[in-house]
């Protein structure tokens, strides 16, 4: 949900409060913080509390706020959606296709975009799909 309301208000600045949930919700929200190349108007923070009293069910846990520490974001790199969408054909292949299927579902996909004339289709074929999804997927995913 953060990482959605980034998205459709990606001029706005942010301000996430990690400490207003539980360990998962933390979690999450720093993660979505880090799902922008661009996060430099996204501040995560977490507001230490002034005070802890004993635990009591059903009561409030922390009171008051004793300082405020900004966290810091890091680029967490995604792959591009040419990329996701080559391994969700090899996924719907039980995760092992041949590189001439690949080739042909990824085109048809139009994932592979190949101008080569119909004498030279094949050979452009296969190296558009090694250059542009099994190398990258190999050496950088």
């Amino acid at each position: 949900m953060v990482k959605e309301i980034i998205t459709d208000h990606r001029k706005d600045s942010f301000y996430v409060n990690v400490a207003s949930g539980s360990k998962i919700h933390a979690i999450g929200c720093m993660m979505a913080c880090m799902m922008f190349d661009d996060r430099d108007n996204i501040h995560p923070f977490y507001p230490q509390a002034d005070r802890y009293p004993v635990y009591k069910d059903n009561e409030q846990q922390t009171y008051g706020v004793k300082e405020i520490h900004g966290l810091p974001t890091y680029q967490l790199l995604t792959p591009k959606p040419d990329l996701l969408a080559a391994l969700k054909i090899i996924k719907d292949h039980d995760g092992k296709i041949q590189k001439k299927f690949l080739a042909a579902e990824a085109e048809d996909k139009k994932i592979l975009n190949i101008g080569a004339r119909k004498e030279n289709h094949s050979n452009a074929l296969f190296a558009s799909l090694d250059k542009k999804i099994i190398q990258p997927l190999k050496t950088t995913w």
